[in-house]
């Protein structure tokens, strides 16, 4: 039950109906017994400021930034953190000290995910598909865990900015860039192939950004962050060709781990916020099918 003492926190983005993080959040503020409520919040992309402004009025504790505002948002904070500014995106803010200060926590729930499935990107080459905000985490993630890089994208200007971003601060790391049509033809040895396009994202499930009939990299993983469907058509043309390939639930966990940490600063009940995630994953699946 909200009171009025009720803490709020929630998702800002455009569409937010089919996000699973409140479910996620909720689940973990009601495991540890914390008188909190997460809600989605939708918003449009020319009324971002507005929004922002509309939720610390009301006494809100802070929001999760999805797409398409997660660089978008950075103009309406007075403080982000060095990860943030490093990436140029943000995905979670908060209201502290009477400041609106910007958080990323993509690429702690990146590396999370990862870690927890046993690759170790040190030393690896990584294969990145896209340049937009959750690119950019990705890249910030695998690179400063040591990686080399090769970004495939339809956008050369987001890209070129991305791996010039990125080299200015790892300058001993290898990196590339391609479009994203012609990623098929890159011959470096590829050790992770990590999509960070919504292509293949319901409803639009047979769509992908690797195109129908050219062989992905023999790589040992591919990782699909997009989560809905469970399995997409990506990590399909990957297991018809043989490879290993898992989408980005595990990811989405991590990161809404890491953001509660900020915004509460107890430690989450991660098991807890999985296994909501299992749970409202599998319920949107059955709406979806009936």
């Amino acid at each position: 039950m909200v009171t009025g003492v009720t803490r709020l926190v929630g998702i800002l983005g455009n569409p937010v109906s089919h996000s699973l993080s409140p479910a996620i959040h909720n689940a973990a503020f009601h495991a540890m017994g914390m008188d909190w409520t997460y809600v989605p919040l939708p918003v449009d992309a020319e009324k971002l400021g507005d929004g922002i402004k509309g939720i610390r009025a009301v006494g809100f504790q802070g929001a999760n930034v999805t797409v398409p505002h997660k660089e978008n948002a950075i103009p309406f904070l007075d403080e982000i953190s060095p990860e943030a500014r490093r990436i140029g995106a943000v995905n979670t803010i908060s209201f502290r000290d009477g400041e609106i200060k910007g958080d990323n926590t993509d690429w702690l729930g990146i590396l999370e995910d990862l870690n927890e499935k046993g690759f170790d990107t040190s030393g690896r080459m990584v294969m990145i598909l896209g340049s937009g905000g959750s690119a950019r985490a990705t890249a910030y993630a695998v690179v400063s865990s040591g990686a080399d890089l090769i970004v495939c994208s339809r956008n050369l200007r987001t890209v070129r900015a991305l791996v010039d971003d990125l080299q200015g601060l790892f300058p001993d790391r290898v990196m590339e860039f391609t479009p994203l049509e012609s990623a098929a033809q890159v011959e470096a040895p590829i050790d992770l192939v990590i999509n960070t396009t919504p292509l293949g994202m319901s409803p639009e499930t047979e769509s992908s950004p690797w195109p129908a009939g050219d062989p992905l990299p023999r790589c040992e993983l591919v990782y699909d962050l997009v989560y809905n469907p469970r399995i997409t058509r990506l990590m399909k043309q990957a297991r018809e060709q043989g490879l290993e390939a898992t989408n980005g639930l595990g990811m989405l966990v991590h990161q809404a781990a890491a953001s509660f940490r900020i915004w509460t600063g107890v430690e989450p009940p991660v098991a807890v916020m999985k296994s909501a995630a299992e749970e409202a994953y599998e319920s949107m699946s059955t709406r979806t099918d009936q």
